[in-house]
């Protein structure tokens, strides 16, 4: 890309964050830019970028402005509840100033002005190369995520740049980018040791970059009534060559934006795994793209954002100023969402969620709530929730104790306030609507969550309603109801198992190359509520550089997870209630590669393919969390990456939905086994031998 083209890809960013935010500002923050003798420095430029509190139709919003005569500068602010406003300054010598600012809410004037200081920065010195080793020149150059304007660079006919960066700017790595070229990153170390392939804040060393191929995949984004969305932001979330081991975050580096009949090229780095991509249009729901549907035929659904007015008053009728209300609710192919949003001095409040959905609007202030209104959004007319009216919340108090009648001391206790309604969204839509968007499921709830003291004491105010009630690592749940104002004692024992300690080694299989130190551990623990499924969070840790750790667990059988640290090996083990040391093997993650073809052998092309992890315990086959996915290419190739060895999978291919039905169905299954030396694996023709209805 030329200079010129750069600065028109670089005008579209700024144009599609400025569209996104028109006439939605509330109130201006104001600052001032001085050099490092605190006098006034003019006319230089200063971008401001922030990011929504609770949702924003793009990752963050971005304005440039510039210093006037005395140095001074006024940047607006968005509606809403705004965080991680930041301010970048930079002049044409490379001195570069940061400030962060904190949370600004809706309708609050913005007191002290930010005072950003310009001085010399971090330096750093970038040479850029293509995968055969020859110098790239005209390469774009940054640290992220703070990649626009001065602190951009291009490279030099010897493939050279010098960037700056602000001291007191966080930044994630170093990268280096062209659109028709490709793209590398090295990523910074915050942990004091320079890990390989990393560097430091105070890098003074040449820091060496390889161009990394495009891969690209073509997306048309459509509404629900399948007519073509132009201008729609496609981003990936995050940028990962496998040779950098860990992604970073891309911003809106990456993004594109759909053309009048709704396509548009996404790239992503060649060996990238699993890209996710945002979808993102102003007044449309934003949601995660991922696997299957980015090898479809089929186009991406978006949904509109439908606005929802109403009020809140307090209980003696009076509006209700400052009140936060929040909304949460599900459908498809958002799924569950959360919005929020603050009445204003005439207890008015607005805020727009996903069409086609159940929602739940609730509002609560530290001693008041409302009733829960529960809601039907269509996603072709706006809904008025009515009036909600605040009444005190109840009482609840008590103790909480062990198994033993022990106290349990900062035990976290939630209640959730289910909906209740179970899937009765589905018979308030047109049959076509149902099956299109409906949700997998509707029970949305509101959560209020406390702890107890060190004498397991607990005291929280609840609103009137049914509660299911649970207690830090107890999967065991019961059901309370408020029905009136009267303080209510409630004494609850947490019945979970007895703890043992587990201390375990990894050890590297001979000549792998993996590295132990420091490789992270997930216990996934059997569920109390069925002897057959598996459940995450029992716990993580992570080793020391030996290799080493140690953890409390339930008297359980879990399965254990080991994964270095960059990513390269993974290891597993099966360990029983009964064992109290245990070592993990760690082997290079490997491929398993395969055509998948009709009974009479025509390749089945564009098919999504998982492949789940299996063992045995006590006599049943069990499915651990977690699954590889994929989807044949034109030939019906496939290609499953990072699989564990020395494991049992089990394929399964889905077919499209029929009508009348809903989400993918199986097709067709089969079993393999990962080999013993890690060496990839090819399991060449594999036919679907008798499709399921």
């Amino acid at each position: 890309m030329s200079r010129i083209g750069y600065l028109l890809l670089l005008s579209m960013l700024l144009s599609a964050a400025t569209a996104m935010a028109q006439d939605r500002f509330e109130a201006m923050q104001y600052g001032s830019v001085v050099d490092e003798q605190g006098r006034p420095v003019p006319n230089v430029e200063v971008r401001g970028l922030w990011k929504r509190l609770h949702r924003s139709p793009f990752p963050s919003s971005l304005v440039v402005t510039r210093t006037d005569q005395k140095g001074k500068f006024a940047v607006p602010l968005p509606a809403g509840e705004v965080s991680g406003i930041e301010f970048l300054v930079s002049d044409e010598s490379g001195l570069v100033g940061y400030v962060k600012r904190d949370i600004t809410r809706l309708g609050e004037p913005v007191h002290k002005p930010a005072k950003v200081l310009l001085k010399p920065g971090y330096k750093y010195h970038v040479e850029v190369k293509d995968a055969d080793g020859n110098v790239c020149e005209d390469i774009n150059v940054s640290v992220m995520p703070a990649f626009l304007g001065k602190f951009v660079q291009q490279t030099d006919a010897q493939g050279k740049a010098t960037i700056f960066a602000p001291i007191e700017h966080r930044a994630d790595a170093i990268v280096a980018w062209k659109r028709e070229r490709g793209i590398d990153y090295v990523m910074f170390d915050r942990f004091g040791e320079i890990a390989a392939g990393r560097i430091s804040q105070l890098h003074k060393s040449t820091v060496e970059m390889k161009l990394t191929s495009w891969k690209s995949y073509r997306i048309r984004v459509v509404d629900l009534d399948k007519k073509p969305l132009a201008h729609v932001a496609l981003t990936p979330k995050g940028i990962h060559v496998i040779e950098r081991g860990l992604p970073v975050t891309s911003g809106n580096l990456m993004t594109v934006y759909t053309d009048d009949k709704g396509w548009a090229d996404v790239r992503v780095p060649d060996n990238s795994p699993h890209p996710s991509i945002l979808v993102q249009k102003p007044g449309w729901y934003t949601y995660d793209v991922t696997g299957a549907s980015l090898y479809s035929d089929g186009p991406i659904k978006m949904v509109p954002m439908i606005p929802i007015k109403g009020s809140v008053l307090n209980p003696d009728g009076s509006p209700a100023e400052g009140v936060p209300v929040f909304f949460n609710g599900a459908n498809e192919p958002t799924r569950r969402f959360q919005e929020f949003a603050r009445t204003d001095h005439d207890g008015k409040f607005y805020a727009e969620v996903p069409g086609n959905s159940y929602c739940i609007v609730f509002a609560k202030t530290n001693d008041l709530a409302a009733s829960p209104v529960r809601l039907v959004v269509h996603h072709d007319r706006p809904v008025q929730p009515g009036t909600l009216k605040l009444a005190p919340m109840t009482q609840v108090f008590g103790k909480l104790t062990d198994r033993n009648g022990q106290p349990l001391k900062n035990g976290r206790l939630s209640f959730r306030q289910a909906d209740g309604k179970w899937g009765e969204y589905f018979e308030t839509l047109p049959v076509e609507q149902r099956l299109t968007q409906g949700p997998k499921n509707s029970s949305i709830f509101n959560g209020h969550y406390t702890r107890a003291d060190e004498e397991g004491k607990y005291e929280i105010l609840l609103p009137k309603g049914q509660y299911e009630i649970s207690l830090e690592k107890d999967s065991q749940s019961q059901q309370f109801t408020i029905n009136s104002g009267e303080p209510k004692e409630l004494d609850l024992q947490n019945r979970m198992l007895p703890e043992r300690m587990l201390r375990g080694r990894l050890i590297a299989a001979d000549e792998s190359g993996c590295s132990v130190a420091k490789a992270r551990i997930l216990g996934l623990a059997q569920n109390l509520l069925s002897n057959k499924k598996f459940y995450y969070a029992s716990f993580h840790a992570s080793c020391n550089s030996q290799g080493e750790f140690e953890t409390k667990l339930l008297d359980l059988p879990y399965v254990i997870a080991a994964k270095s640290q960059d990513e390269r090996c993974q290891g597993l083990v099966f360990v029983h209630p009964d064992t109290d040391n245990v070592d993990i093997r760690l082997d290079p993650v490997m491929e398993v590669t395969g055509t998948l073809l009709e009974p009479d052998g025509t390749p089945v092309a564009k098919r999504s393919i998982t492949a789940n992890l299996e063992f045995e315990y006590d006599g049943q086959t069990h499915t651990a969390p977690g699954k590889w996915g994929t989807t044949t290419d034109a030939d019906g190739r496939f290609k499953l990456s990072g699989l564990i060895a020395r494991q049992k999978y089990t394929v399964r291919v889905l077919r499209d939905v029929r009508p009348g039905e809903i989400g993918q169905r199986l097709e067709f299954a089969m079993h393999f086994n990962t080999e013993e030396n890690n060496a990839n694996q090819d399991l060449g023709e594999v036919r679907i031998a008798s499709p399921e209805n």
